[in-house]
């Protein structure tokens, strides 16, 4: 495409429960933004799905809004086939908007891959997770400032990340996050310290207790950890040099509260593996 021409597009996908099986209600895509043929490795409770962003990349203009539902009892798991690169901006920002709502009883486990935004790069996400009191949910994000294999870094540029949990229409959770590059955020030993990536693990479980935190906190990881709960809420925080050193950090802490969160053994999704 030419680099004055934006795109915009959206996915909203929704899932129910039937007897013991998760299936899919809605599918519904504008412009390229896709999903792949669901898998059911865990057997037909579990719903695995996997978005694509056939561009492979995000440019300056551009508008992605993507949408996820589970209804009563229904049991996802989210992820994509690849990292999602933000490109140079010649003034305009691109953003996504991400909307996860997840009913009673159900579970939602949303596992991209990570962000990683060029020099240059005016990026915005929002994300808003909307959640019932019996909702289970494992979330994580990790973003790359630059690329780190080929010691490119991000030296210009405006990132603004901004994620809501909500309960009943009652915040439980917000964060916004204003990180231009070289600013106090990205050099404070209290931000990132230096260190060009960073993620976030979000887990929520109405009978959430200070046994995940403790499992969390024990974990010997590559890179920072640090660890919190807040009530029925876990909030996990990664920063480190590389990004696969962070994705093996993130997915460590899925699959060791996976269990207690969700209620099932670890699964990975197969397309990690390719």
């Amino acid at each position: 495409r030419r680099m004055t021409e934006a795109w915009s597009a959206e996915l909203e996908l929704a899932y129910a429960r039937e007897v013991d099986r998760t299936i899919p209600t809605l599918r519904r895509h504008l412009g390229p933004l896709r999903i792949q043929k669901g898998l059911l490795p865990e057997g037909p409770g579990v719903w695995h799905q996997i978005v694509v962003h056939p561009p492979g990349g995000i440019a300056g203009a551009d508008q992605l809004s993507i949408s996820v539902s589970l209804e009563q009892g229904a049991s996802v798991l989210v992820t994509t086939p690849g990292a999602s690169k933000w490109y140079r901006s010649q003034g305009q920002p691109a953003l996504q908007r991400t909307r996860l709502r997840v009913a009673a009883g159900a579970t939602l486990e949303w596992l991209p891959m990570e962000n990683i935004f060029f020099s240059g790069t005016q990026a915005q996400l929002d994300c808003q997770i909307e959640l019932e009191p019996d909702a289970r949910l494992i979330s994580f994000e990790l973003h790359c400032l630059g690329r780190t294999a080929g010691n490119l870094a991000f030296d210009q540029g405006l990132i603004r990340l901004a994620t809501t949990v909500t309960q009943q229409q009652r915040m439980i959770f917000s964060e916004r996050s204003h990180l231009p590059a070289g600013g106090v955020l990205q050099n404070s030993v209290a931000g990132l310290a230096k260190q060009p990536v960073f993620g976030t693990l979000i887990a929520y479980a109405p009978d959430m207790n200070d046994n995940v935190l403790t499992l969390v906190r024990s974990l010997k990881l590559p890179g920072e950890l640090a660890a919190t709960r807040i009530n029925q809420l876990l909030i996990a925080r990664w920063r480190g040099q590389h990004g696969d050193e962070g994705q093996f950090a993130l997915r460590s802490i899925w699959a060791s509260i996976r269990p207690l969160i969700i209620g099932r053994p670890v699964c990975y999704p197969r397309i990690w593996s390719t």
